[in-house]
């Protein structure tokens, strides 16, 4: 993965819009690296930045109902991981993502990807309900 799968669509961003896709990069490399160790493959983003108006479309299409995603303001992306297996491994190793401070939305919310963000959410939960 490299920073610029973050911003694939290659929305405009603003310096905060910068800052925060750099602290995700940097996060998540830290997560995959970990991943690639235990025998893992890169991680593929599917959906990093995204614009409002992408943003109503997926509202639209029933794919999100986050007004408000983290996406819209780089701090947030989708890894592949269609089998489950990228969940499976961070669930038990909770210590990766505290370590790397990501946060992922909770499993069945996320089927075919996991959902990392470098936010809390509101419940303050690793894994959480969006």
């Amino acid at each position: 993965m490299n920073i610029e799968d973050l911003n694939f669509h290659k929305f405009p961003t603003t310096p905060i819009i910068d800052s925060n896709l750099l602290t995700l990069y940097q996060r998540l490399k830290q997560v995959e690296a970990k991943w690639i160790e235990f025998g893992g493959p890169e991680f593929i983003c599917t959906s990093g930045l995204r614009s409002e108006s992408l943003q109503a479309q997926l509202i639209k299409e029933g794919k999100t109902a986050a007004l408000k995603s983290k996406h819209l303001t780089g701090c947030a992306a989708d890894i592949h991981d269609e089998d489950g297996l990228i969940k499976e491994w961070l669930v038990a190793n909770p210590e990766i993502l505290i370590a790397a401070s990501l946060w992922c939305e909770s499993i069945p919310y996320t089927p075919g990807w996991c959902h990392f963000q470098i936010v809390p959410p509101g419940s303050g939960h690793r894994w959480f309900i969006p």
